[in-house]
């Protein structure tokens, strides 16, 4: 299954995606492997699981692929994600090559004190931390010649996952087109 995603996000087409606030990457126009991950993601087994770790509600998962490369810029500075009813951040690694850089970091946000860094350059391994008042993260710049390729996104508390397939059905349709 993820050599299938991996070599689907081959032929997907990236466009440039400056953040409000927090950085800029290349994301994954939506196709057949955004619908294809959003389908898995919001699976209830996986709900549970993760909910039996986290002590997290979850009701629903959004998320996007996204390319960083280096020498363009590409970087997430500190956020903390609080919006949406998110409750956990995830990062699937999809890169076919392992990159240097691009670590995933948590701090204190009151302190400014590093909680934890963390490179995910094991391909598939996924990362979830808590979304939280007092922490914010950050993704680092990459460095040397290969591409970060994830697909990254939230476990939402609420809404379930009824609605965001009614909320988006105009995109859910485009997918399906494809």
């Amino acid at each position: 299954l993820l050599k299938c995603i991996q070599d689907e996000i081959k032929r997907g087409e990236f466009y440039r995606r400056k953040h409000k606030a927090s950085g800029v990457e290349l994301c994954m126009r939506e196709n057949k492997i955004t619908g294809l991950l959003h389908f898995i993601l919001n699976d209830r087994k996986l709900f549970r699981l993760v909910e039996k770790i986290t002590g997290c509600a979850i009701g629903s998962f959004i998320g996007r692929v996204y390319r960083m490369r280096p020498g363009l810029n590409h970087y997430h500075e500190w956020h903390s994600d609080l919006s949406y009813r998110r409750v956990l951040g995830v990062s699937i690694n999809l890169s076919t090559e392992v990159f240097q850089g691009g670590s995933l970091q948590l701090r204190n946000l009151k302190t400014g004190k590093l909680v934890h860094e963390v490179a995910n350059t094991g391909f598939g391994d996924m990362i979830v931390f808590r979304i939280d008042q007092g922490l914010q993260h950050q993704v680092c710049r990459v460095q040397g010649t290969v591409d970060k390729i994830a697909y990254a996104g939230w476990f939402h508390s609420q809404p379930n996952y009824i609605f965001p397939l009614k909320s988006n059905l105009s995109r859910l349709k485009k997918i399906a087109s494809t």
